[in-house]
């Protein structure tokens, strides 16, 4: 069914959500819900929302794609951050903080690629996120990111691990806009317990202190573990 919403990244008539975190993901680390034993969701509009299944709207973003952006186009994507992450929460010794990750350890070929499509994985729900809360940015820029597999010079993420281990999934967006309104930074968090991702949009030319030692494709294929909170 056409509902008139065109796909963020292609223009296409848009029928899925994006899911905020993803099943395999939540899956590890909280196990698999039940209508008998859900799970309970927390945003800054909504507390204990039960959730009996993955397949719930309450887990997807409200920024529409097209189901072959969301699906076909973007796996590659979401295969790699899916062996990432699991690789960085199986880790025997656990992954620590000052821990320096070479990812020709986690992915037995083309680690570059890999790596890049990592960061396209979350280039994907960065868009989501700004989309959802509306704000004014580069989206062409993002799109075409995602369309051409290319790594977005706006995108940093900062990999690292949590001393509280206390929240799973996606944290609120914080943004920072000019006075005409377009956006300069903003910045969320993808959480998993002890394992975290800050997602952060920076334009050319911004120096937060959040920035200091994040990942971009154009560094290499090595991150160092921050120590968060």
């Amino acid at each position: 069914m056409n509902t008139g919403i065109k796909c963020w990244i292609c223009g296409d008539p848009a029928t899925t959500g994006e899911h905020k975190t993803k099943h395999s993901d939540l899956r590890a680390v909280l196990g698999t819900p039940s209508q008998a034993r859900p799970f309970f969701y927390h945003d800054d509009k909504v507390r204990n929302r039960p959730i009996g299944s993955f397949r719930g709207d309450s887990l997807k973003s409200l920024a529409r794609l097209c189901a072959r952006c969301n699906n076909e186009r973007t796996q590659p994507y979401d295969r790699a951050w899916e062996q990432l992450s699991d690789w960085l929460r199986s880790r025997t010794p656990p992954t620590a903080a000052g821990d320096v990750v070479r990812a020709d350890r986690v992915y037995d070929l083309n680690a570059t690629r890999e790596m890049r499509n990592v960061h396209l994985y979350f280039t994907k729900l960065m868009g989501c996120h700004l989309v959802e809360a509306g704000l004014s940015f580069d989206q062409p820029a993002l799109a075409n990111s995602i369309l051409s597999g290319k790594p977005n010079p706006y995108v940093h993420l900062k990999f690292g691990v949590s001393q509280t281990r206390l929240l799973v999934g996606m944290t609120n967006l914080k943004a920072d806009r000019l006075p005409d309104g377009s956006l300069t930074f903003a910045a969320w968090a993808y959480s998993l317990n002890h394992l975290v991702v800050h997602v952060m949009y920076a334009l050319a030319g911004e120096r937060r202190e959040g920035q200091r030692d994040a990942w971009h494709p154009r560094v290499g294929n090595r991150f160092i573990l921050a120590d968060f909170p």
